[in-house]
């Protein structure tokens, strides 16, 4: 078990409920104890483990450590080595991904001493090697395990209860669609209340990563004398992303030769982020074709948006105008706010705090043990 460390066992004064989505970009977790279900910590990390270069001069990094983490790893990249724990959704590194996870443990118990149950989201149409490789991970780290598919912890996430028996609401967890628009992959899932399958899922390697090696590409076309890291490419995108009729007038300031100009960047973006469009109005129409038919008009009033993709501007409103056009009645996209993060470490906080005992699986020992 090449990279990973198991812990001696300890006396447990506590048990705490963990809801943890582990993303491509973005992690977050949620925490409570067990005892009282009352959440006392719920953050989200860059997924990034920054390692030193070789020869760091002494004192050019705080405490000269070896490693960094998160934010802190982003801060001082230029001396740093990044490595990502996953990639396309998927780990690719299991030693880097240990070694975060660890990190993400010792925020929330830092001295070891809770057992911790952990709901991990896992992406659409998981195979069984990359869900093992999850399970790897969190052997030495977690001390129970359940893995639930990310849409469906998204739509238990953003569901609330509190609205259940109003006249009106959609429970999302009941007839919805789930379009989430991550760094390395855009997953469709067709939430009907019950965990989805596979013929319940689409999952295409054309997401947030993409968009950026195609703007990349697109600004190296126009703007040849330009050296734009992958850092501010993705800066530009998060901040000006839009879809729809190309705009001009989006500029921003980069550095040329040394030299600050404010480059035209609005028909470059725009078209990336069209293509994007018509991808996920493709797939979104493949799911609605899977809807019993008695649930698509429920369905259709409860497409959801979520992910980091879906903060591009008007990509909601645009996919509508899309179906409308080919003919769907009536339907309605919505997108989650702002903390659409949170959804899915919310939703598996919430699956951790209702799961039996007999659901959880044990992962302290080794799985060849």
């Amino acid at each position: 078990m090449s990279g990973s460390v198991v812990y001696p066992k300890t006396r447990k004064d506590t048990t705490v409920l963990l809801g943890f989505d582990l993303g491509t970009h973005t992690s977050c977790i949620v925490a409570s104890r067990e005892d009282t279900r009352q959440v006392f910590f719920e953050r989200m990390f860059p997924s990034v483990v920054g390692y030193t270069k070789d020869a760091i001069v002494s004192d050019v990094l705080p405490g000269n450590a070896s490693v960094f983490f998160g934010k802190d790893a982003l801060q001082h990249r230029l001396h740093l080595e990044l490595k990502y724990p996953l990639q396309d959704g998927k780990i690719n590194n299991l030693s880097v991904a240990k070694d975060y996870c660890r990190f993400l443990r010792n925020q929330v118990d830092p001295e070891r001493k809770a057992e911790l149950k952990v709901v991990i989201g896992t992406p659409a149409s998981a195979d069984a090697e990359t869900q093992e490789n999850i399970r790897e991970v969190a052997i030495g780290i977690f001390d129970k395990v359940i893995m639930i598919p990310e849409p469906f912890l998204a739509a238990l996430g953003l569901r609330e209860e509190f609205r259940l028996n109003e006249t009106g609401y959609i429970d999302p967890v009941k007839n919805s669609i789930f379009i989430d628009i991550g760094a390395g992959t855009s997953d469709f899932c067709l939430i009907q209340g019950y965990y989805p399958t596979a013929k319940d899922q689409i999952s295409i390697p054309f997401a947030g990563n993409a968009l950026d090696l195609k703007f990349s590409e697109n600004i190296k076309v126009q703007y040849p004398e330009t050296q734009l890291s992958i850092h501010k490419i993705r800066e530009i995108k998060e901040r000006f992303s839009y879809a729809g009729e190309l705009r001009e007038g989006i500029k921003d300031k980069v550095f040329v030769d040394g030299k600050p100009q404010y480059l035209e960047f609005g028909p470059l973006l725009g078209t990336v982020c069209n293509e994007l469009l018509d991808k996920v109005a493709e797939c979104t129409m493949e799911m609605i074709a899977r809807v019993p038919s008695d649930a698509v008009e429920e369905t259709l009033q409860n497409i959801i948006l979520t992910g980091g993709g879906s903060g591009i501007q008007n990509l909601g409103s645009e996919l509508e105008k899309i179906l409308r056009s080919e003919g769907y009645e009536s339907p309605v996209v919505k997108t989650a706010n702002a903390d659409h993060k949170f959804h899915v470490g919310r939703g598996a906080w919430k699956a951790a705090c209702s799961a039996r005992e007999d659901q959880w699986q044990k992962i302290t020992t080794p799985s060849f043990a």
